[in-house]
């Protein structure tokens, strides 16, 4: 078929298409739960010796960062998320089929390493 300014419609097996959506949404899928793991417990960490509760953006900025990478210390500088790493971050691990099991559990380490008086002391000073 000839598609809008001449472009042809190529003949892909809809079943690898189909496949690769569904192993994405699982990678997805996967990653948001991998996330609201280490989400509750940088909360946690965070908020032990403290009367009260950490801000939410810092938890979220934390855990994102170490997420995508669990062997540096939390970067509090930038004023975007890694979202956009973060989303690539699964689409390629879906499409790919990788696993990223190992990488979530060194951001779990990472996260009860914590140092979360100098984190927080970080946070409110920037």
């Amino acid at each position: 078929r000839t598609l809008a300014k001449g472009a042809r419609f190529t003949r892909v097996p809809w079943v690898m298409v189909a496949s690769t959506t569904v192993s994405v949404g699982i990678a997805v899928r996967t990653g948001v739960r991998e996330l609201q793991v280490i989400a509750a417990l940088v909360a946690h960490r965070l908020e032990t010796g403290h009367d009260s509760p950490p801000d939410p953006a810092l938890v979220k900025r934390v855990a994102v960062e170490l997420y995508l990478d669990p062997k540096h210390a939390p970067d509090l500088s930038g004023d975007r998320l890694r979202l956009v790493r973060l989303t690539r971050k699964w689409i390629v691990s879906g499409a790919f089929g990788r696993n990223t099991s190992k990488q979530a559990t060194k951001a779990l380490d990472a996260a009860e390493r914590l140092d979360a008086p100098a984190v927080r002391a970080r946070w409110a000073a920037r």
